[in-house]
């Protein structure tokens, strides 16, 4: 090929060898760098993906994931990084349909990167690859409106409704917008989305308007403990959008909004299109957020997602923003092309600054020493049992499948672990890994401590504690024995102390006689019974002075038996802690019963611990008790309340 002839082919089809340029670097780099960026966040994604059809009941978990698992199943078969590579694929393409829209504006092909290198959406390409395909539902449908494939752009936006209450706004708005446009023959399209999910939902046994069921679960739940203030989205604006965009953003609502006025009818009309195709549902989808956060609705990791969808919007009128620069400061080609240099440097640089992959977690760390141990002592992943899904890449199960899987969900599956087997028990969750309390399993007799590992530095997402993996082995041994292991390796045993304590066997200030039942009974003549208008437990009320002489690092654990006999994911039932001072609540934390998949008709253990770090005063009050809806009894017996701590 001639240099005149490779010349034109790179121009013909640049866009495309930067796209696969672009994934190969990415893919490179995740394949071969010490860590592997949004491994541990992805994980749960990964699994669904891939054994999705295995087991069809995880259709039903949420109304995005029927057509997450259709698009992505094939890639998830391949393994983790082909999963990952289903990520960049999509991340690509959002950035190739993001160069289309813009198509008639100079250097139109550098939206690629303005969209790419925002920090919070490249990250989104290795961790939030749910929120991806909704963002890529979102630009597909605005870019084939721009070219005017109306029926395929009103199937497209019939999907968003299916990834919750922004994506319902969404298929509202364009809905009206298509009606404005007299489009009224493609309006029915509009509901296909819903309509193949409410029927796959309804095939699997669930109702018919599920989908629908879940969205008011999300406004009438109640997540105080997630609230914040109305501007939280702005709160690390810095490392998730980047100074540059953000800049460019502020010029781009002047780009946006200008040529509404322009004399040239069709300026005014391309302007409008863009304005109301884009400006108008991210500034709505925007205020959703951040009302739904300020009334703790959403938790912050589904607030970062949706934000990370929404943001190929803002890179596109942050490009406009870039163009309305261009046009009024940069007269000449040549500053242009500067200026164009300079920009894409910056974004570029600060969108890999905020992408860690230059070493493995602390997580990925210790899971790692854990494995090589096991391989020393020749211990086949089969006699191996664990809570932390970090180790089911290493083992090659179906986390989904109880059969042959040797993965603990509760504190009832421990029960399963054969004699002489090996137990990991790590903080993956907490230090009540799984509702299963490390001290429970030193002082059990049962669990003998043969290793453990320990993080050098801190982990930020256990309260700032260190990362800590314990390897006990299912064997007969004495207390004394781990307690002496725990000692040589600089791990203190743990103190308790009894703040509560109900066998409900008579009244008292907190139980009262129309509470007290036989119906069903676990230890002795009487259980508690919560109905009707008894929508809160016996508990703690104390002030803080009463419980810990220290205002940092209060762990406050519950534990009790409790008999169900409806499913708590249809009536909402909780663990709650909660501090107050002068009547101002400032502390509210609740673990959702549902979670501990509780069997109905049967007495089941329960223990949850609680932690709590910076507390006001020793003046202030703390609750803790158990919440439930009043449709149904749920019967429980004894509750015991405690303080732990490490001993001096």
């Amino acid at each position: 090929m001639s240099r005149k002839g490779l010349k034109e082919f790179t121009r013909q089809y640049f866009l495309w060898i930067l796209a696969f340029l672009m994934i190969l670097f990415l893919f490179l780099v995740n394949l071969f760098s010490p860590g592997n960026p949004g491994r541990n966040e992805v994980i749960q994604q990964y699994f669904i993906s891939r054994y999705g059809f295995s087991d069809l009941s995880l259709f039903l978990k949420d109304p995005s994931i029927p057509v997450f698992v259709l698009l992505s199943t094939l890639f998830s078969q391949m393994g983790f990084y082909g999963y990952q590579f289903f990520g960049f694929l999509l991340g690509t393409l959002i950035c190739l349909i993001s160069v289309r829209v813009p198509e008639n504006q100079k250097f139109s092909k550098a939206g690629f990167l303005f969209v790419l290198f925002i920090p919070l959406f490249l990250r989104s390409i290795f961790v939030n690859i749910p929120f991806l395909l909704f963002g890529f539902f979102l630009v597909s449908g605005i870019y084939l409106y721009y070219k005017k494939r109306f029926l395929i752009s009103s199937l497209i936006f019939s999907f968003l409704p299916l990834f919750g209450l922004p994506g319902v706004l969404l298929w509202i708005f364009y809905f009206i917008l298509f009606a404005f446009k007299r489009h009224f023959r493609l309006l029915p399209w509009f509901l296909t989305g819903f309509l193949l999910t409410s029927l796959s939902g309804s095939f699997l046994g669930r109702n018919f308007f599920w989908v629908i069921q879940s969205w008011i679960d999300v406004i009438h739940t109640e997540k105080f403990k997630y609230s914040g203030t109305f501007f939280y989205l702005l709160k690390d604006r810095y490392t998730n959008i980047g100074l540059p965009v953000i800049v460019l953003f502020l010029s781009g609502i002047m780009a946006c909004i200008n040529p509404l006025f322009s004399k040239n009818r069709q300026d005014r009309s391309n302007a409008l299109d863009f304005f109301i195709l884009v400006f108008v549902p991210f500034i709505l989808v925007f205020i959703l957020m951040s009302f739904m956060t300020f009334k703790g609705m959403i938790e912050p990791e589904t607030n970062t997602g949706f934000l990370s969808a929404l943001l190929p919007l803002a890179g596109w009128i942050s490009f406009k923003g870039f163009s309305l620069i261009l046009r009024y400061f940069c007269n000449t080609s040549s500053l242009q092309k500067g200026f164009l240099g300079i920009t894409s440097v910056i974004i570029i640089g600060c969108g890999m600054a905020e992408l860690n992959w230059s070493s493995p977690t602390t997580e990925e760390k210790i899971i790692d020493q854990t494995i090589k141990w096991l391989h020393s002592e020749n211990i086949p992943g089969s006699d191996v049992y664990y809570t932390n899904p970090g180790y089911l890449f290493h083992f090659g199960q179906n986390p989904f499948k109880r059969s042959g899987n040797t993965r603990i969900f509760n504190y009832r599956d421990m029960k399963k672990i054969p004699e002489g087997t090996v137990f990991i028990w790590d903080c993956h969750y907490g230090s009540d890994d799984c509702r299963i309390p490390m001290d429970s399993l030193v002082s059990s007799g049962k669990f003998r401590l043969v290793q453990c590992f320990s993080s050098i530095n801190k982990y930020d997402s256990l309260n700032a504690d260190f990362y800590e993996s314990f390897i006990f082995r299912k064997q007969s041994c004495k207390i004394s024995e781990n307690m002496s292991f725990l000692k040589k390796a600089g791990k203190l045993p743990y103190q308790t102390k009894v703040l509560a304590d109900f066998d409900f066997e008579k009244t008292c200030s907190q139980v009262n006689s129309i509470n007290l039942t036989n119906n069903f009974v676990y230890q002795g003549k009487y259980s508690y019974e919560m109905f009707g208008y008894s929508q809160y437990s016996p508990g703690l009320v104390a002030k803080v002075s009463d419980v810990s002489d220290s205002l940092n690092d209060v762990i406050i654990r519950v534990s009790l038996n409790i008999f169900p006999i409806i499913d708590f994911r249809l009536n909402t039932a909780y663990f709650v802690l909660s501090l107050d001072s002068g009547g101002d609540l400032y502390f509210f934390q609740t673990y959702l019963l549902e979670k501990y998949n509780l069997r109905l008709w049967h007495w089941n253990f329960i223990n949850v611990q609680f932690y709590m770090t910076g507390i006001h005063s020793f003046n202030d009050i703390l609750r803790c008790y158990i919440q439930h809806s009043p449709n149904q009894s749920i019967y429980m017996d004894n509750m015991r309340i405690e303080r732990i701590r490490l001993s001096k």
